[in-house]
């Protein structure tokens, strides 16, 4: 009798130690840094930059970088100038390409008049992707084990100049509602009300939508012992509703310098790959 009442009394203790009161977190020290993000491809269309500010922990959402002159120049002197569209977005005037070898150089001038410029890049190598192999299987993401869908990625650089790799997608698959009538009930009058039931002007019982990936999904051949790739882009639970119907799946792999796959300021990119289910 004695001995339940300590452990209950222990256990009660054990509660009432380990309650944590809720603080809000505030940024003690804070600078206002640039953060860019930039991407020049070898697919000839309107380059993008997107510019922004470091916010404090306290603060939500991205701070965009606006009114800033942003250019690019090649080892050539040929200057493109970008144009902001949207908030801290700028593209290109004019569509161009990076061209294999050929060094470039992104230059920004903020609205409070500081200069920024990156380092010179250029695409050293061409792979591009060579399939898509898509498996049914057990897959470890995040320590957890689940049944699904595998879209592996495969390329190979003879060369063995490629090495960084970087990969971005875009998802579209079809909605078929489940639960969907032709008819709909449309309001005859207000007050008071009457109702009817009408033939539905708008069929729609399917639609598509699209996702872009929001992650950064990169890999290295480096400790390889030759440039060959086959890497894990996307993995589907077999209970996502994404491919019930039809699914798709765009994959863009990108050629990296050491530096860009480092997060660095710039970036080169390569070819696509489609994928349909």
């Amino acid at each position: 009798m004695n001995r339940s009442l300590i452990i209950s009394t222990f256990f009660l203790f054990t509660l009432f130690i380990s309650c944590v009161e809720p603080f809000e977190i505030k940024t003690t020290t804070f600078e206002s840094a640039l953060v860019v993000e930039a991407s020049v491809t070898n697919e000839l269309k309107n380059q993008t930059v997107k510019i922004s500010r470091t916010f404090r922990l306290e603060e939500t959402g991205i701070i965009p970088e606006e009114n800033a002159i942003v250019k690019i120049v090649d080892d050539q002197n040929n200057e493109y100038l970008f144009t902001e569209n949207i908030r801290g977005t700028y593209t290109s005037l004019v569509p161009f390409e990076a061209i294999l070898g050929r060094n470039y150089q992104l230059s920004i001038k903020t609205a409070d008049n500081r200069s920024y410029i990156s380092n010179q890049q250029k695409i050293n190598s061409i792979s591009p992707i060579n399939n898509l192999i898509v498996e049914a299987k057990t897959y470890t993401t995040a320590g957890v084990q689940k049944e699904g869908i595998v879209i592996t990625a495969e390329s190979y650089d003879s060369n063995r100049n490629a090495n960084y790799y970087r990969y971005d997608y875009e998802e579209t698959y079809k909605i078929t509602a489940t639960l969907w009538s032709p008819d709909e009930l449309k309001v005859i009058q207000e007050w008071p009300p009457i109702v009817k039931v009408v033939q539905r002007t708008i069929d729609n019982k399917i639609c598509y939508k699209t996702d872009l990936s929001n992650e950064i999904i990169q890999t290295e051949t480096t400790t390889l012992s030759e440039d060959r790739v086959s890497f894990p882009v996307k993995f589907i639970d077999r209970t996502d509703f994404k491919i019930r119907n039809r699914y798709s799946l765009l994959v863009k792999q990108y050629i990296q310098s050491l530096e860009a796959y480092n997060l660095s300021l710039i970036h080169i990119s390569e070819p696509t790959r489609l994928l349909s289910i």
